[in-house]
């Protein structure tokens, strides 16, 4: 083979890698933006499960709702211009990293992961890759309503915290009425401070209505 073939043979074999080196970074790299998303997708559920038994945990603390995630976090609320504590609060109520916990896993400048509520039904919304909210978020509370596009979303409902929380201070209820008519039997006191808190925090009151009557209660 002459200089010129030479010549030619190698640059053609140049041509071929480079367009075999095209090809397969143009396959390596779609296969990496997928590895890395369902790496992000996964630690956003992970996230979400997190702040899902937070709020749950402070619902049940404090018998009140978040208004915002940072609430998990604080244990004061601003009424009017003053900061009043909550009361029950037993947080923080993020276990890992705070503000790494809160932060949607993709954009830059990263922002919050979006929050609603509508009743005991709460809604944490993640705007995946494109940073976009893609759902209708109008309707979220219907039954059967799914994220839309690259939306990661997850609902869920305080019910069964508050059902748990119903039964546990109506057994309390129940023990306290039992300890009162253990100790005066025939006619209720009159009048009587208990030292027994319901399941929010709150105490039991108790109220004579008759002579053979009393009521005993919660504000839940």
């Amino acid at each position: 083979m002459g200089k010129k073939g030479k010549k030619g043979y190698i640059l053609v074999m140049s041509v071929v890698l480079v367009s075999f080196l095209l090809f397969l970074s143009a396959a390596f790299i779609p296969v990496t933006m997928g590895i890395i998303d369902f790496q992000k997708r996964k630690q956003v559920e992970q996230d979400f499960e997190e702040i899902k038994q937070g709020i749950l945990k402070y619902f049940e603390d404090t018998g009140t709702f978040i208004s915002a995630l940072n609430d998990l976090g604080n244990p004061v609320q601003e009424v009017g211009v003053a900061l009043i504590p909550v009361v029950g609060w037993r947080g923080p109520y993020i276990k890992g990293i705070f503000n790494e916990v809160l932060m949607d896993k993709w954009g830059t400048p990263r922002q919050q992961y979006i929050f609603r509520r509508q009743g005991q039904m709460m809604l944490l919304l993640s705007r995946g890759r494109n940073q976009q909210v893609d759902s209708n978020l109008n309707n979220w509370t219907n039954p059967g309503w799914q994220p839309a596009g690259d939306d990661i979303a997850l609902v869920f409902s305080t019910a069964g915290v508050s059902s748990a929380l119903i039964e546990k201070t109506l057994n309390l209820l129940l023990l306290t009425k039992g300890q009162i008519y253990s100790a005066s039997p025939a006619i209720p006191p009159g009048s009587l401070t208990l030292n027994v808190r319901d399941a929010w925090g709150n105490f039991i009151r108790y109220r004579n209505c008759h002579r053979f009557a009393s009521v005993l209660y919660s504000f839940g």
